[in-house]
């Protein structure tokens, strides 16, 4: 079963807070053990770099970082995994988000031919802050001129980047792949119904009247079934690193 961080009492709906008020330069123990485990040089410095719907840090080293794909490249990026659902279309409540999950994620990207960071390590730590139980990433760090709302790639380079990437996922099937632990529909009918049961289960009438009509609208303009993709969901300037 996925795990994701857990806080405690009322903290838990405000996973935003707790993952901000999380030290800023500093790691949880399990986090610097895997590192050590791993091979990786001497940790040099720690600095909270971001926080959504998890806590990100930039890790940096004494000297070069193992399994990455520059041998030149001396930091690393970890992620603290905080949310078990985001906020975007496609969901499965009993699918959360994990670091297995991103994981998985990563490779049926890469098999699909897309260039994305390397995980390094994966794992699970036990209490930080005021988190139990956080699931953690450790990424290659990826050297690129695209600063997050402030720095993209020039437009119409920038929209045949991003139509090559969905061309690639679009491309690659995933029927009859093992897909877990990704939340997955093999149609959107499919995704209808797990709404449609969510609905039912919270006693929304309204809202599974709605579902109903949705699915009769699909139905009877003959939507046709395609095999399932792999759908990134938030490909945007900021998520797409890009440098000449």
């Amino acid at each position: 079963m996925a795990v994701a961080a857990k806080p405690r009492g009322l903290e838990a709906l405000r996973i935003a807070d707790a993952l901000e008020a999380l030290p800023s330069s500093e790691i949880p123990d399990e986090v610097e053990a895997a590192l050590l485990s791993l091979g990786f040089p001497t940790l040099r410095a720690v600095r909270k770099i971001k926080v959504s719907f998890h806590a990100t840090y930039l890790l940096d080293f004494d000297g070069p970082v193992p399994s990455a794909s520059s041998s030149s490249s001396e930091r690393a990026v970890l992620q603290l995994i905080g949310s078990e659902l985001g906020d975007k279309s496609l969901f499965h409540t009993a699918r959360p988000i994990s670091a297995s999950s991103i994981a998985r994620a990563t490779a049926l990207a890469q098999e699909a031919g897309v260039s994305v960071p390397n995980i390094l390590a994966t794992g699970l730590v036990e209490e930080f802050g005021g988190l139990e139980a956080i699931p953690f990433v450790i990424y290659e760090f990826i050297q690129t001129q695209t600063v997050e709302d402030e720095v993209i790639a020039p437009e119409g380079e920038w929209r045949r980047i991003y139509g090559a990437l969905r061309q690639q996922l679009e491309s690659r099937s995933l029927a009859d792949v093992d897909t877990e632990p990704l939340p997955r529909f093999e149609d959107c009918f499919a995704f209808v119904a797990h709404l449609a049961q969510l609905a039912e289960e919270a006693k929304a009438t309204e809202l599974v009247e709605a579902l109903s009509k949705m699915e009769s609208k699909l139905r009877q303009d003959n939507i046709q079934a395609v095999p399932p993709t792999l759908i990134h969901q938030d490909l945007n300037d900021g998520n797409i690193l890009c440098s000449p």
